[in-house]
């Protein structure tokens, strides 16, 4: 699982750029279709052979010389960033021409410790369909990049204006922005709560609707529900006179209707019955940051180390998304059986935003989305058997498994 976990993430990262011989339409056309692309993968592909050098040197000779797509002197890969985990090496590379990079043009390979290929992901562009590209760049305007159009490798500039990242043609046009705040806070305090583990029905071995109880019955404080809340801890912050259920990892806020009152507490205490609106935040809020802590007791302890924002009741649908651009969100609905209400989905929804964090591309590609969904699962699934064995192969064993969201 964990070696699924890994190659998935480590899909192609993009960068952004744009032109001034196509309008900016074109351009943002083209841009839109590179979104789209699929990643050529392999996996185990082969070996290494492991030296003396530097593991980033090999690898980067090693795939220089035997890419199809490099076929000119002056193109290249460059290594954006390397990272090593349990399972062994994995490199993220930026194709370039003439040391511009190019926008989508990426290589991604990971490799155990002694060289084997587990697995590659390659988005890169055959260089030899590159028509001739006398562009000079002019560092004043920014940093250069290329955009890939009918064969023609088209400059723009990228520059960061406080928190967003500006992306103009070579005229100075603009043509893209996009807010780069990554939000963090320290949490301070220890605090403690009480929610479903992973949510009442799992707890108590019992199928929705058995024996005609065990219902949502319209999110009311049923005894049969609310005694299944079972009293927890977890990192929260102090501010002022008041405890938020805010930490390095997430943040309660309000994205979309219904709006509701901040969660705060006067006592390090977050204990509500399963019809308070803050009962949702605190289960939303709880349950991502037990799975984060999941990651790091097998291992993965750089995931995602800044706060995502978190909506429990976002939207009156039955439905809940990752949303993921540069200020990256948590949205749960609350139609049926609220999703916040049932631990799988924080977790769901929750490794989502960490194959993001660790890959941060708009290059969701097909594959990508329905390999990620498969782990998001397992994860939920996972971390569901945990608490207890009931049914754990089973997913939203609250949320879905019903009359209201047959599933």
């Amino acid at each position: 699982m964990r070696k699924i976990f890994i190659c998935i993430l480590f899909y192609p990262i993009c960068v952004f750029s744009q032109t001034n011989s196509i309008s900016t339409n074109s351009l943002a056309n083209a841009l839109d279709q590179l979104n789209h692309q699929t990643s050529k993968a392999l996996f185990n592909s082969g070996k290494i052979s492991i030296t003396d050098e530097s593991i980033e040197k090999i690898v980067h000779d090693y795939y220089k010389k035997s890419l199809i797509e490099i076929q000119k002197p002056t193109d290249d890969i460059k290594l954006l960033h390397s990272n090593n985990s349990k399972i062994g090496h994995h490199f993220h590379f930026q194709q370039t021409s003439k040391n511009i990079p190019i926008y989508g043009a990426t290589f991604d390979i990971t490799l155990t410790f002694d060289g084997n290929v587990l697995s590659s992901f390659n988005n890169l562009i055959n260089s030899a369909t590159f028509s001739e590209n006398n562009f000079v760049p002019d560092q004043t305007m920014g940093d250069a990049m290329y955009v890939v159009s009918n064969n023609s490798l088209i400059p723009a500039y990228r520059n960061k204006a406080g928190y967003n990242e500006l992306i103009n043609d070579i005229n100075g046009k603009l043509v893209r922005q996009r807010d780069t705040r990554l939000f963090f806070n320290n949490d301070d305090t220890t605090v403690t709560g009480k929610v479903f583990l992973p949510d009442p029905l799992s707890s108590q071995s019992v199928i929705y609707g058995q024996n005609g109880t065990y219902q949502h019955f319209n999110d009311s404080d049923y005894a049969l529900l609310n005694d299944q809340r079972i009293l927890v801890s977890f990192p929260a912050t102090f501010r002022n006179d008041s405890f938020y259920l805010v930490n390095r990892y997430a943040r309660i806020l309000d994205l979309a209707a219904p709006y509701t009152d901040t969660v705060k507490s006067k006592q390090p205490v977050f204990d509500y019955l399963r019809s308070k609106n803050a009962f949702k935040d605190l289960m939303a809020f709880y349950h991502v940051y037990a799975t984060q802590m999941y990651y790091q007791s097998i291992g993965f302890n750089n995931l995602k180390n800044y706060q995502i924002k978190i909506d429990a009741q976002s939207g009156y649908a039955d439905n809940s998304f990752f949303y993921f651009n540069g200020d990256s969100s948590l949205n749960f609905g609350i139609g049926g059986i609220p999703d916040a209400e049932d631990g799988d989905i924080p977790s769901h929804e929750y490794t989502h935003a960490l194959s993001w964090f660790i890959n941060a591309t708009p290059n969701m590609s097909t594959e990508r989305r329905a390999i990620e969904e498969g782990m998001c699962d397992v994860i939920a699934a996972i971390r569901s058997k945990r608490y207890t064995t009931f049914n754990w192969r089973k997913l939203f064993n609250f949320d879905g498994a019903n009359p209201i969201k047959p599933g």
